[in-house]
């Protein structure tokens, strides 16, 4: 395995000071970049370690918006009783992250610094509107996540520049999320295709709007205008549930690779939106 420096900075301001000349890389529970370095994939000269950095592990809620630290684990995040109400499909998609020992060891921000199109929490964060905190050697900038993520691995992220919090939109009144992915087993899999569906019905169940968001299924994951507005204004049933799933499938630009092929990922888009919005409305699939 090729030879790295490991630092531990004392302070925020410290860890984005090591990370200024661009050849560093933040890491925390390393359940990403060591298996990348040790297969080659990923070359760094220092691994700057963010673990000791208290605060930025929290969950808090204020005026209809939540804001996480970057150090909050998938387990934290399955486990919180406000993510259980207010984001339910980012406490489902936690739930799907590898075994229980991944979950306490992986983080928010690393599946977030590591922009894979399969990331697990991306599709959640995309339909709940989440907007990046990012801090660097010149202060604070804000940016939302689809201006982040910029290709497979590839992130808006400047030398020196550090993921601090993520903040997002709590449901309001009347809203519901999911999150559905497919994969070669129930854990420890990487995602073939999922989908985060987050709806908001009138008192008579008609949409008033309505987001879905995709990974695995294109360079990044992505929201599905389409078929978002063609939900709009729609009582939900069998057949609206399967046109946006359609529109979805059709959104997106899925590759052949060793987990399933192109065909096969447009129809688990189909499938799973589908299901996700017959789920939220209590009608079988």
């Amino acid at each position: 395995m090729q030879e790295f420096t490991f630092l531990s900075p004392s302070s925020l301001t410290e860890a984005c000071w090591m990370l200024s000349s661009g050849s560093g890389r933040p890491v925390a529970g390393c359940t990403d970049v060591l298996p990348q370095i040790r297969q080659g994939k990923i070359s760094v000269k220092r691994l700057v370690d963010l673990s000791r950095l208290k605060e930025l592990d929290f969950i808090q809620s204020r005026d209809g918006q939540i804001s996480i630290g970057v150090l909050v684990t998938y387990e934290a995040l399955r486990l919180d009783p406000l993510l259980q109400m207010a984001a339910p499909s980012l406490v489902q998609a936690a739930a799907s992250v590898g075994c229980r020992q991944t979950r306490n060891r992986g983080t928010l921000g690393g599946n977030l610094g590591n922009a894979s199109p399969a990331g697990d929490s991306l599709p959640p964060l995309l339909a709940h509107n989440a907007v990046l905190v990012l801090s660097g050697p010149s202060g604070d900038r804000r940016l939302p996540l689809p201006e982040f993520l910029l290709g497979p691995g590839k992130t808006a992220l400047l030398p020196g520049e550090i993921i601090r919090q993520v903040d997002l939109e709590s449901l309001p009144n009347g809203a519901r999320s999911v999150f559905l992915k497919l994969g070669n087993r129930q854990g420890m899999a990487v995602s073939i295709a999922s989908a985060a569906v987050w709806l908001r019905l009138d008192q008579v169940g008609v949409v008033q709007e309505a987001r879905i968001a995709l990974g695995a299924v294109a360079p990044t994951a992505i929201r599905c205008p389409e078929a978002e507005m063609f939900l709009l204004e729609k009582q939900l049933d069998l057949s609206s549930a399967t046109e946006a799933g359609i529109l979805a499938a059709q959104a997106c630009a899925p590759i052949d690779d060793v987990r399933g092929s192109a065909a096969y990922r447009r129809h688990a888009v189909q499938t799973l939106v589908k299901r996700g919005i017959l789920t939220m409305v209590g009608k079988n699939v």
